[in-house]
């Protein structure tokens, strides 16, 4: 974990069951290896309730967005913990049909100032905006930017490195694709509404 009053855990990565079509039963595996991530770090569920998430694909693909391609599917804060379970609900399904290799890797971060309870909401929108700026779109799943949130708060240079590099693809990786849904796709009108704000 970094120092500072951002604490970063260690990324938790989950492969996504290809062998069962049962949607709760990929969400309860998910949720299991979730919560047994966490553990290993020494956190609980509750012990993120003012975290921040960055949910990104694994695999051989990344995600096309306007101007720079991206493997981060969503950016989120509060109740880090069941949100993140939240969305699995929502869309762990399609994201395993994205591809044969496809998966999930979630990084949880834990933003603490004093006397500033909200601190947790300025950098969840100051992921959201750094993201905007370089892909030129929302992630994926995301539906708005947080701009009452945006703005308010100066970062040292090692935390915008540390926001970069966990919104980047990452060193050493070789993505062999960057690929975008079609009309066919049920996730289109997900990813054009994404790419409009």
């Amino acid at each position: 974990m970094a120092k500072g009053d951002i604490s970063w855990l260690d990324p938790i990565f989950i492969a996504l069951d290809r062998d069962t079509n049962d949607e709760k039963a990929l969400r309860r595996q998910i949720v299991r290896k979730l919560k047994t991530g966490l553990e290993d770090q020494g956190y609980s569920p509750k012990g993120l309730l003012k975290g921040v998430y960055v949910i990104r694909i694994t695999g051989s693909f990344m995600i096309a967005y306007d101007k720079c391609d991206s493997p981060v599917l969503y950016i989120g804060r509060g109740q880090a913990f069941w949100r993140v379970a939240m969305h699995i609900k929502r869309w762990a399904k399609d994201v395993r049909n994205f591809g044969h290799d496809c998966g999930l890797e979630f990084r949880f971060m834990l933003p603490a100032r004093r006397n500033r309870p909200d601190y947790f909401k300025n950098v969840e929108a100051d992921l959201i905006k750094m993201f905007v700026k370089k892909n030129g779109d929302l992630p994926f799943y995301n539906k708005c930017r947080e701009r009452s949130f945006e703005g308010k708060i100066p970062y040292s240079v090692n935390q915008e490195r540390m926001f970069r590099r966990n919104l980047g693809v990452g060193q050493g990786r070789r993505f062999r694709w960057a690929i975008k849904p079609t009309p066919g796709n049920r996730d289109y009108t997900t990813y054009w509404t994404s790419s409009s704000d």
